[in-house]
């Protein structure tokens, strides 16, 4: 198994936070804030760019952020494909909400296109509340792929040479393969009683 994480990187909507833009830059060091009140927000795109990785076998979401007040916890519910609930924020400072689970997205077009609508339910007794980033896990098991083997098109046309003396003679082998676009050719030769054995290796153009 093998993992990849994305996160969203816009919004829409006018959202009453202080810096909204500060929740999709990707960076936990920035928020958006909303102080004692409620509003709601949708995540719309995030950085998945859909490639095909492999069989998805869990796709998850969470997000960082902090409530500060001294009151209630802020509880901020999600609707997103696959999941509808909620997290209840009691960190003063910023942490990580749990994973929750997007049932039935198994694909990474689906991936790409997940929003996730937001509604952060704050109130004066809850004071503030402030959200950095929202990412996405997918867990997935890689595609292997089986290299093709090499093969040799054409034919060979080996002629055996002509010559005058019955002392002499050549005798061709099957060529061999030896790397993709080349192959080898080995010939033996006798002289009288002395015997040769020779090997030539070809590449995928060189003319026999």
């Amino acid at each position: 198994m093998a993992t990849v994480t994305y996160y969203w990187d816009s919004y829409t909507g006018t959202p009453n936070f202080t810096n909204p833009g500060n929740l999709v830059d990707g960076n936990t060091g920035t928020y958006a804030v909303l102080s004692y009140e409620d509003d709601n927000v949708t995540l719309d795109d995030n950085t998945c760019p859909g490639t095909d990785l492999g069989t998805i076998s869990l796709v998850q979401f969470r997000v960082y952020g902090y409530s500060d007040g001294g009151g209630d916890p802020v509880s901020v519910g999600y609707v997103i494909t696959g999941f509808s609930g909620s997290d209840p924020f009691v960190q003063s400072s910023g942490a990580w909400e749990p994973y929750h689970t997007c049932s039935g997205v198994t694909t990474w077009s689906g991936v790409q296109n997940l929003d996730l609508a937001m509604d952060i339910d704050g109130d004066a007794d809850a004071g503030e509340w402030g959200g950095s980033k929202a990412e996405i896990l997918v867990t997935y098991t890689s595609v292997s792929v089986t290299p093709t083997p090499a093969t040799l098109e054409g034919t060979l046309a080996l002629n055996e040479p002509t010559i005058d003396t019955p002392d002499l003679f050549f005798v061709w082998s099957e060529p061999t393969i030896k790397t993709q676009g080349s192959y080898s050719l080995g010939y033996r030769a006798r002289v009288g009683s002395v015997g040769l054995k020779l090997t030539h290796l070809f590449n995928g153009t060189e003319a026999l």
